[in-house]
């Protein structure tokens, strides 16, 4: 009698090498887990939340703490280790870490971090121990999935082109010149005027706020006149409009030798981080106690903007299917081409599983050309900037790089 097959989750038994392999991967994983989660994030006291969810930013922070424990789970599980002793290895160490982060500055400690730290572990389980079921497939079912991928592409983009729209809530609207809200520095100098348009923008309550609405939603110039003292090294509060929950609506001031303007998106009302516009180098051109008129205009909802000092141009590039990330990442600091490289390696990750089940069958070569079409047409309809060439080369790239990794594991 043929003896029977072993289940086809089962394993070989790990070799010597691949033993020390998986070790040094699990190193690698807890120092990038410590490094993450044990230095200090700003000066304030560190705090303690008993929210499932906390703050302004707490739905990235949940992801973000999902995603972080999902290597683990998967290294454990891949050295042999079962559901049970993964789960309370993950969450002895978050309580650890939890407990630790009460002495460090700007870190807050809670249960809901110790929640999704934990379910992250278990996902990166699950994730190693069904690899077999959705690496190891027949040519049509991987041609299969590989159009469902490309189709989960479209739905990621569509999604990043919604949580990036403005989300600007009704009125009554606030006015606030060199406001001090907590958050950040406190603004060294004096607003003189400021305005949408030609409609003025007083330090109180607007009694247009749904003109005002009306002009941040057409992406109309914003004029501010101001008095400058000292620079800041953080973000200070020049200019900001806020709603009558004290939420900013827009929000304009220098940081260090920048300027940095922030306006409301859906992200934002979500708990997601917000993009902003960061004007790279002008705030240096003025000296303490010079008077300025400064102007920033908005190319389009989402196409850009540039700032006007004294007859120069500064200019930010606007967001694109390739800025998703930034509704998960603080992408403050981020300029430049460190905010190309971010969107290259985003729709990298986000197009990979398309190569990776990509099979040369008609399905998979009909699944690359639409998501090519696909980055094309859909920026003009979501408010995105144009498809740019990092998000090209992205996409590219991930193709390429799924198809070698299931060509190494074949």
């Amino acid at each position: 009698m043929t003896p029977a097959a072993p289940p086809h989750s089962a394993r070989p038994p790990l070799t010597d090498g691949r033993r020390l392999g998986l070790r040094f991967a699990l190193a690698v994983v807890c120092v990038g887990i410590g490094l993450a989660t044990l230095s200090p994030t700003g000066s304030t006291p560190p705090q303690v939340c008993w929210d499932l969810i906390c703050g302004d930013t707490g739905t990235a922070d949940a992801v973000l703490n999902v995603l972080l424990f999902i290597p683990l789970g998967a290294v454990l599980a891949a050295l042999g280790w079962r559901w049970k002793e993964t789960i309370a290895a993950a969450a002895v160490l978050v309580i650890t870490i939890e407990l630790l982060q009460l002495s460090l500055p700007g870190r807050t400690s809670g249960p809901g971090d110790v929640a999704f730290n934990t379910l992250g572990a278990a996902v990166g389980q699950a994730i190693a121990h069904t690899a077999p079921l959705w690496t190891r497939l027949a040519d049509r079912t991987a041609m299969r999935l590989s159009v469902i991928a490309a189709g989960g592409c479209v739905i990621v983009w569509g999604a990043t082109g919604a949580l990036l729209s403005l989300s600007l809530p009704p009125g009554p609207y606030h006015g606030q010149w060199t406001p001090h809200l907590g958050r950040g520095e406190h603004y060294r100098g004096a607003v003189l005027s400021a305005s949408l348009d030609a409609v003025p923008i007083p330090h109180a309550n607007l009694a247009n706020a749904d003109t005002v609405r009306a002009l941040l939603h057409a992406g109309t110039e914003l004029r501010v006149r101001a008095f400058f003292g000292v620079p800041n090294r953080q973000l200070a509060d020049v200019f900001s409009i806020t709603d009558a929950a004290g939420h900013e609506v827009l929000l304009f001031g220098p940081e260090r030798t920048d300027f940095v303007v922030q306006r409301r998106r859906l992200a934002t009302a979500l708990h997601l981080q917000g993009p902003d516009y960061r004007f790279v180098g002008p705030r240096a051109r003025i000296a303490e106690g010079d008077t300025v008129d400064l102007a920033v205009t908005f190319t389009a909802t989402n196409g850009g903007a540039c700032l006007t000092l004294r007859r120069s141009w500064t200019c930010a590039p606007g967001l694109s299917l390739g800025s998703g990330w930034t509704v998960l990442v603080p992408s403050t600091h981020l300029t430049g081409w460190w905010r190309e490289v971010c969107n290259l390696l985003w729709v990298a990750l986000i197009v990979g599983p398309v190569g990776f089940w990509g099979r040369r069958r008609w399905g998979s070569i009909l699944a690359i050309a639409g998501l090519a079409v696909a980055m094309v047409v859909l920026p003009p309809s979501l408010g995105l900037h144009a498809t740019m060439v990092p998000d090209y080369l992205g996409a590219g790239l991930g193709i390429a790089a799924g198809a070698a990794v299931r060509r190494r594991r074949r």
